[in-house]
């Protein structure tokens, strides 16, 4: 061996022997784990099993919190089994989890919005004196100022000192010069005027109310929600209720609730314990060495 090779192995050697002092020797691990520098500094294993009832997901052993019996989990919530819409009342049937039917108008009325009114034109109200009816059911009449003044609409008088004239049993409308009387009614018997309509709140079965000219009530048990089938169209009744948000004994929950509790106990490699997050034991080193944590390697 000529001089510059054996130089050139010299350096090798020492900067091997110092980098190997600097950074520890890499240790030994039990069968079935590899030392990690990165995360515990010790050695790993993946976890062997979960306990009974626990499902492996990732690094980590999760429950999902049940619901109570007869029920089951649709995201935070508790489903109970379905129930058939209950009967609807005679005359209305179910239509997307409503009771329906129309209501019930006396003769010559029809449904119009929420009441029952008159098939034909409306009848106007009659106003006494031959005053006029405007379409919202009042009576008017020009109203008279005393000689020497006249009406003011924004002082809604007549100026400059009396007030205005209206007949008896009328009074003048604000901010205009006309006397508005009561309006008497021509309605049909069992009908009363509304507006200038003559009309009655329509008749509706116990329990349902008039909603678009239309009956409509729950076809559900109080307390129940009427949804629909998937894949038909039929609705069933059920009730919903919070998902339990605990976790049980020997379980901890996430920092952010996901409805899943963490075991804090996992079936770990042989040789290898749970510290809470990992699967880890001891590292080994060789004879006249010793693991040192700090530096991660044996010395």
């Amino acid at each position: 061996m000529n001089v510059k090779s054996l130089l050139v192995s010299l350096v090798t050697s020492v900067v091997l022997l110092f980098s190997g002092r600097a950074a520890g020797q890499a240790p030994s691990c039990p069968a079935g784990g590899v030392f990690s520098a990165t995360t515990s500094g010790r050695c790993e294993a993946k976890i062997l099993s979960c306990p009974s009832g626990f499902v492996l997901e990732g690094a980590y052993c999760t429950m999902e919190v049940g619901c109570p019996s007869g029920t089951t989990k649709e995201g935070t919530n508790c489903r109970s089994a379905p129930t058939p819409l209950q009967p609807c009342p005679a005359g209305m049937s179910a239509a997307s989890g409503q009771c329906r039917g129309a209501p019930g108008c006396p003769t010559g009325t029809a449904i119009r919005g929420q009441g029952c009114y008159e098939a034909n034109s409306p009848k106007r109200p009659t106003c006494p004196d031959g005053r006029n009816a405007d379409d919202f059911g009042r009576c008017f009449s020009q109203a008279a100022c005393p000689p020497g003044s006249k009406w003011n609409a924004s002082a809604n008088g007549c100026v400059l000192d009396a007030p205005p004239v209206c007949p008896s049993g009328s009074t003048i409308e604000r901010g205009s010069d006309r006397c508005e009387h009561a309006a008497k009614g021509s309605c049909p018997s069992g009908l009363t005027l509304i507006g200038s309509l003559c009309g009655q709140a329509p008749s509706c079965p116990a329990g349902t109310k008039v909603v678009n000219g239309t009956c409509e009530g729950a076809a559900c048990p109080a307390g129940m929600n009427a949804v629909p089938v998937a894949g038909s169209r039929n609705w069933v009744c059920v009730t919903y209720s919070r998902a339990p948000t605990t976790c049980p004994e020997g379980t901890t929950a996430p920092a952010n609730w996901t409805g899943k509790c963490f075991s804090k106990t996992v079936n770990c490699t042989q040789g290898y314990s749970w510290d809470g997050q990992r699967c880890t034991a001891e590292p080994t080193c060789a004879a006249g060495k010793k693991f040192d944590a700090a530096a991660k390697g044996c010395r």
